[in-house]
């Protein structure tokens, strides 16, 4: 998101606007290099909300973005998606949580690291079914991605970026994690059947 809204930012601004990834610590890394710069105007995190909500909780040295940090606004709202690689036999949540069932703890899921937004919603979603898959945690979205996408894992929670390879056939989307159904123009769509 940060690197299609820099061209309209520069556009904007009258100057250029510079996209650097800082990936560790579940965007612990970026906010620790953001606080420690120098207070210039000129230095802007683009992160999730967990840096704020979740991290504290689970990481002794997490930075503390909500004292050192200004909000500027929400850019927008991203769902998980779950899905499987093309060759697990399952084509349901149903049919993922029967076959987990009689596979327990060998199903395998990836995430983008231990505490993000997708490894708890896959603990989540295990004790709601009552599975066991075993989690690998990946150093990014990329990588975890990947993973399922080269079959070394068999499910994962990812968000819009999997609709290409679910539409190309490459992965099996399950379900979107979600309080509601996307707004329109928010599904795929390969999944629209209904007006």
């Amino acid at each position: 998101m940060a690197r299609a809204l820099a061209q309209p930012l520069s556009e904007l601004l009258g100057q250029s606007v510079i996209v650097e990834n800082k990936a560790g610590g579940s965007s612990n890394v970026a906010a620790a290099d953001i606080i420690n710069s120098a207070p210039d105007g000129y230095s802007v995190m683009f992160g999730p909300m967990t840096q704020q909500t979740v991290n504290p909780y689970q990481i002794s040295r997490t930075p503390n973005a909500a004292r050192d940090l200004s909000p500027v606004g929400l850019i927008g709202r991203s769902q998980l998606h779950l899905v499987t690689k093309k060759d697990l036999p399952v084509n349901s949540v149903a049919d993922l949580v029967k076959l987990a069932k009689s596979r327990p703890g060998v199903l395998t899921y990836s995430t983008s690291g231990v505490g993000t937004s997708p490894h708890l919603l896959g603990e989540l979603f295990q004790k709601q079914a009552g599975i066991s898959m075993l989690h690998v945690p990946y150093k990014g979205s990329g990588p975890a991605l990947q993973s399922i996408l080269a079959g070394e894992t068999d499910v994962s929670f990812q968000t819009g970026v999997v609709y290409q390879h679910v539409r190309s056939g490459t992965l099996r989307m399950l379900a979107v994690a979600s309080d509601r159904r996307p707004e329109a123009g928010g599904l795929p769509s390969f999944r629209r059947s209904r007006p």
